[in-house]
């Protein structure tokens, strides 16, 4: 049996399903409207999805070009449980000690807010696209590539947020700003 993978193949295939990265909260769009705003909107509803971090994909990644054995699979990659954007403000919440509210929005509206922060509008639309995609349940899928193939559970959200806090503070904002 191959370590942590859905089918044998002749070579490894890491994909981590539409990549949706923690960092994606912290580098992105999102880290100003958390930071200054209070406020992460999308259009994803109540739909939940899973957060990969770029250090759990590397890790997999390391061990799947450095086994003696090869893999021979797909890597589906996915972080630790299912979260909305609800329940990611939720912990930012608590983690950052500063209120932070999910604002849902419809996918027309979070395209035009990206165009308007001057995003492609090709991109634009393909990034609200995705949300409504969560907000239908696309992304509802959990494995335990990370931990079958590291010997290690992902980090979770909230582990990620304990470790990066600074990317939302204000003392980060005034040092952008010098």
């Amino acid at each position: 049996m191959q370590i942590g993978c859905e089918s044998g193949k002749d070579e490894v295939l890491m994909t981590d399903f539409w990549v949706v990265r923690i960092e994606n909260l912290s580098e992105a769009h999102h880290r100003p409207t958390i930071r200054d705003e209070g406020k992460l909107y999308s259009a994803t509803g109540d739909g939940r999805t899973q957060w990969v971090s770029a250090e759990d994909i590397a890790a997999v990644a390391y061990r799947a070009l450095l086994d003696e054995k090869s893999h021979d699979c797909d890597h589906v990659l996915v972080g630790t449980g299912l979260l909305s954007y609800g329940q990611l403000a939720e912990v930012l919440t608590e983690v950052l000690g500063k209120p932070i509210v999910h604002v849902n929005w419809t996918e027309d509206q979070v395209r035009e807010r990206f165009v308007s922060k001057g995003l492609n509008a090709r991109y634009a639309k393909i990034l609200a696209g995705f949300d409504t995609k969560v907000k239908e349940g696309i992304k509802e899928r959990q494995t335990d590539v990370v931990e079958k193939v590291t010997g290690r559970k992902p980090k979770s959200f909230r582990e990620f947020v304990g470790e990066k806090k600074l990317v939302w503070s204000e003392m980060e904002m005034r040092v952008h700003q010098t």
